[in-house]
């Protein structure tokens, strides 16, 4: 196991559900965030819930094309096409100004 202590204060955070498709329990919760955010909402921190792998949680199967929890490094993610990098980073580009989350949590 590591751990890191983060030099600036974490101000932006991304929760993730849905990794494998076929594990709804994030899934289940994302979508309650997503509908009502009041829950994780905090002053200070600007939280945004993604469904990580929607094509897997459709089908309701692990994954599609590429395990999400196998591919660890944002090289590797490049090349998976159910990546959420892309995404993710387009998201907190349109909403954000940019800047992706300094935490990731699934």
């Amino acid at each position: 196991m590591t751990s890191c202590v983060a030099k600036e204060p974490i101000k932006k955070i991304a929760i993730f559900g849905g990794t494998h498709g076929n594990e709804l329990t994030g899934v289940f919760l994302v979508t309650h965030w997503l509908r009502n955010g009041t829950e994780v909402h905090r002053a200070g921190l600007d939280v945004k819930p993604f469904i990580t792998n929607p094509r897997a949680v459709e089908k309701c199967t692990r994954y599609i094309d590429c395990d999400l929890n196998r591919v660890f490094d944002l090289e590797n993610l490049r090349f998976c096409p159910d990546s959420p990098q892309p995404a993710i980073l387009a998201a907190w580009e349109a909403e954000a100004g940019g800047n992706p989350p300094s935490l990731a949590a699934e």
